[in-house]
């Protein structure tokens, strides 16, 4: 039987290490510890201390408690996936692949997932591309709803300058997330980056395929959140990569009139600089646009 105490805590305690990923604060680490303390969790403990050590970029102190809390538990996953991180990020690369490739012949999972993109970044980080895009797609075939393996695919995709499998790639996305603006939203981004890579390489006719693609992704978010000027803003970026003038003018012109609504001001001068308008710097009506802001 579960204790449902002790599983909620649990819950919390990840919820709490992935907060202070994003944020490097340590508060709610602090306040769980305690009480895993109270319950005699030992090996939740030592996984939040490894956290807290880990943010303190103390890898050694890292590993050694998360050895500690896997002897206590060793089908304790998170603190395989946090092993594998801290190794990735002190640079043990090679120790990273082979602890991912432990889990996943010695602990039976549903799916392994999160395993094989943990693999892709420390293959990338040794400049394996190839070997990264594998285990990117290797991500995509046990969970064909894992949205973070689409865009680190798409990311080394651009890094390879396969355009073409960014194309197919983004059809995938298109399809399988058509409902989740967040995913649609950062996906327009990457492709519009690919497009920019694609420029540099002296290949414009594949900024066009891009930005055309990233457009189609840009119209489906605002089809999905119209009353969220960012979503209006990409828009219009993707408008003015493809030269479309008028359609820029006129979606940048609304987007500013619902932000200059909610008495904000932050797009206009994001506007003012973003590389995406670069083809309309110097015309008049876009100098007057954000002039009127």
């Amino acid at each position: 039987m579960i204790d449902f105490n002790i599983a909620a805590l649990t819950n919390r305690a990840l919820l709490a290490v992935n907060e202070s990923e994003r944020t490097r604060r340590t508060d709610s680490l602090d306040q769980i510890l305690h009480e895993a303390e109270s319950n005699g969790l030992l090996d939740l403990v030592a996984y939040l201390r490894a956290q807290e050590a880990r943010l303190a970029s103390n890898f050694e102190e890292a590993l050694r408690l998360l050895d500690q809390a896997l002897e206590l538990a060793p089908r304790f996953v998170a603190a395989h996936l946090l092993k594998v991180a801290v190794l990735t990020e002190s640079g043990q690369y090679h120790d990273a692949l082979g602890w991912s490739n432990h889990v996943m012949q010695n602990i039976a999972l549903s799916n392994y997932a999160i395993f094989h993109l943990n693999k892709g970044v420390v293959y990338e980080r040794l400049g394996k591309y190839q070997e990264a895009r594998l285990a990117y797609l290797k991500a995509i075939d046990e969970s064909e709803t894992y949205d973070l393996a689409f865009h680190y695919l798409l990311l080394i995709c651009s890094k390879m300058k396969a355009w073409e499998d960014i194309l197919a790639v983004s059809e995938r996305v298109r399809e399988k997330f058509k409902d989740k603006p967040t995913v649609l939203t950062r996906t327009a981004v990457a492709i519009l980056q690919a497009g920019e890579g694609a420029l540099k390489e002296g290949r414009p006719e594949w900024d066009i395929s891009l930005s055309e693609e990233a457009r189609k992704f840009t119209e489906i978010v605002v089809s999905l959140e119209p009353k969220n000027p960012t979503a209006w803003y990409n828009l219009a970026c993707t408008y003015a990569r493809l030269g479309r003038r008028d359609d820029a003018v006129g979606t940048l012109r609304k987007t500013l009139d619902m932000e200059k609504a909610k008495g904000e001001d932050r797009l206009r001068k994001k506007a003012a600089v973003d590389e995406d308008f670069a083809k309309l710097r110097e015309a008049d009506v876009f100098k007057q646009l954000l002039e009127v802001g």
